[in-house]
């Protein structure tokens, strides 16, 4: 079966750059059933835990967490509580997993095998059609990151700063919700001033 880099297609096909540290992705099939490129692309971004976005022309395509600490692609910006006009951080009381059990056929074996990712209690369990173990264990990493996040949300509001939406936001001064965050959003107003208010999670 011939390889197919999706990302690249589809940048080549919209005249864009690319940029993405995802390792090799194996699926020996992916259905595009009216639906855009970009829509896709955003699809399998929310799939494998990643962040996708065009900008300056160039289509980025990267993880989240790579080695289990946030992707050091993604720009990481700086901001002590005490320069925000207000925020706000929520913690959610939602489950947090240890490790991600992902079954599937094995049509070669023609059984169900299954992998374990992660360690420790409670477990998640994820099943789907994959065709090597590599293959489910990538998208079991990916379920994982993605259960787990959102322990902690909030919004922040600032006089106007350079902040943006795909990064990473490291906040300091916030007592015990300090540390690193995903920027989720950034709305930007004009009114006696340059305000900003920027969604992020954990």
């Amino acid at each position: 079966m011939k390889n197919i880099n999706v990302a690249q297609i589809v940048a080549h096909r919209h005249s864009l750059k690319l940029k993405s540290d995802f390792d090799a992705i194996y699926m020996p099939h992916l259905s595009q059933t009216d639906e855009s490129d970009l829509h896709m692309m955003k699809r399998l971004s929310k799939d494998y835990n990643g962040i996708f976005s065009i900008k300056n022309g160039t289509l980025i395509f990267l993880k989240r967490i790579k080695e289990n600490m946030a992707s050091k692609e993604l720009p990481l910006f700086e901001l002590d509580a005490g320069e925000c006009d207000s925020y706000s951080i929520k913690h959610s009381d939602k489950t947090i997993y240890g490790a991600c059990e992902v079954s599937w056929q094995d049509t070669k074996e023609n059984k169900v095998q299954t992998i374990l990712v992660g360690t420790g209690v409670p477990i998640l369990k994820v099943s789907g059609q994959f065709k090597t173990s590599a293959e489910a264990q990538k998208k079991g990493e990916a379920k994982l990151q993605n259960a787990n996040r959102g322990t902690k949300s909030g919004s922040i509001s600032m006089y106007g700063k350079e902040i943006y939406a795909g990064g990473m936001l490291q906040l300091s001064g916030a007592g015990e919700d300090d540390g690193e965050y995903s920027i989720k959003s950034v709305n930007h107003t004009f009114d006696s001033g340059w305000k900003m208010s920027v969604e992020i999670e954990n």
